[in-house]
């Protein structure tokens, strides 16, 4: 069955979760101080050396509290901005310059500059990397430091899409310090970065504790003293964890969506910038045969769809104008989608028959299941400094074919 499952971020309003939830408030009306509790229904993370991780959800978001990211994209809009690093230009998209920001230290006293920058970058390029982000770097000729504060890459190939590598979306955004990257194994357990955070504890498949960084980068920031990530893999366990008062935040599956309506504690974030669908690989002879894309759209009824997989919410109300992308979406340009009919005796047929001849040869986003792609709540980054964490179902760098996120 070719569908996806859907997600939303539950955000439990501060005032009423927990003693601990708030302890102040700036001249800005920005509350500071106090933690929070943070459900990781994904699961356990393998650790936070950077070659070891793979992608938000599993342990990315939580090693950006430690590490932050080198660059920052808008789930929005799409545009790279910058965080560790100031800037990245190319005039021909081929060399491309990164300059970090002067002063930025690393937790052990040590700077993160563009020997760091670089080192690190190598650790995911060496012959014995199995890094997730080694190929998303194949195309990469030479980085080399070009300043104390400017890395140069030079590629093989025009990149315009290069700096998206070291957002979030990839392992390549994260920066250890290199003097505890020296024991690789104790990194892995006892992390070194320069992000908003430090680890305070970690008892594995339970609860990760980290602290304030006093030293962060950015004057003002992080707001809280200290953020707690909780494993819980149970759908009705989270919910009741939730709905308890005893978490902050949490992923929460469409099927018990309808369990948090009524409750003014908890507000449900819906996707704001991304979706799935079901993309036939055009390149195949099955993909690229117009009968079989037609009898696929044909198996799904919006209607279906959006109560088996929506939790017959209104996150989505099962039109098919800006499939992946839910309706309302900031990101939704009904426009720009093809239009669509999978209803039958409609001249499907005739309109197959006479394309036969030539058919074309390309993907095609199919009106079945979109979802919950951004799964944190429409904030300012300065809010939420960890938001690139929850991002999920935008596509990155890694382009998948056949099936993949849009």
């Amino acid at each position: 069955m070719i569908v996806a499952g859907a997600l939303l971020l539950a955000v439990a309003a501060c005032g009423g979760a927990g003693p601990e939830a708030g302890s102040g408030r700036t001249g800005g009306g920005v509350d500071r101080g106090g933690s929070v509790t943070v459900l990781a229904a994904v699961g356990e993370m393998p650790g936070f050396d950077p070659v070891k991780l793979a992608n938000v959800g599993t342990g990315i978001e939580r090693a950006a509290m430690v590490m932050d990211t080198l660059l920052y994209r808008d789930d929005i809009t799409g545009e790279v901005r910058p965080k560790l690093a100031e800037s990245m230009t190319s005039a021909d998209g081929r060399v491309w310059v990164l300059k970090l920001r002067r002063g930025v230290m690393f937790s052990d006293g040590t700077p993160l500059d563009a020997e760091a920058v670089v080192f690190n970058v190598k650790r995911h390029t060496a012959p014995e990397s199995t890094s997730v982000a080694k190929p998303l770097l194949a195309d990469l000729k030479s980085v080399e430091a070009t300043g104390d504060l400017e890395v140069t890459f030079t590629l093989k190939d025009v990149n315009g899409s290069f700096p998206v590598i070291f957002t979030a979306s990839t392992p390549a955004s994260l920066v250890g310090s290199p003097k505890a990257l020296a024991d690789p194994g104790n990194f892995n357990e006892h992390p070194v970065g320069a992000g908003a955070f430090v680890l305070q504890s970690w008892t594995r498949d339970s609860e990760m504790v980290f602290a304030k960084n006093p030293e962060y980068w950015e004057t003002g920031k992080p707001y809280l003293d200290r953020v707690t990530y909780q494993v819980m893999t149970g759908t009705q366990t989270i919910t009741d964890t939730m709905l308890s008062g005893a978490a902050h935040s949490a992923l929460v599956n469409a099927g018990v969506w309808p369990q948090y309506k009524g409750n003014e504690s908890i507000k449900l974030w819906p996707p704001l910038g991304g979706g799935a669908a079901v993309v036939p690989n055009g390149s195949r002879p099955i993909g690229a045969d117009e009968r079989v894309r037609r009898a696929i759209s044909l198996a799904f009824d919006p209607q279906t769809t959006k109560k088996v997989i929506m939790g017959d919410t209104d996150v989505w109300d099962g039109s098919l104008d800006c499939v992946p992308f839910a309706p309302g979406s900031p990101v939704c340009s009904p426009e720009d989608t093809p239009r669509q009919d999978p209803r039958p005796g409609q001249g499907a047929h005739r309109r197959v028959r006479r394309r036969r001849r030539r058919p074309r040869r390309r993907a095609e986003v199919l009106p079945i299941a979109h979802h919950a792609g951004d799964l944190s709540p429409e904030r300012t980054e300065e809010d939420r400094p960890q938001r690139e964490g929850h991002r999920r179902g935008r596509g990155d760098a890694r382009g998948d074919r056949g099936q993949r996120r849009l």
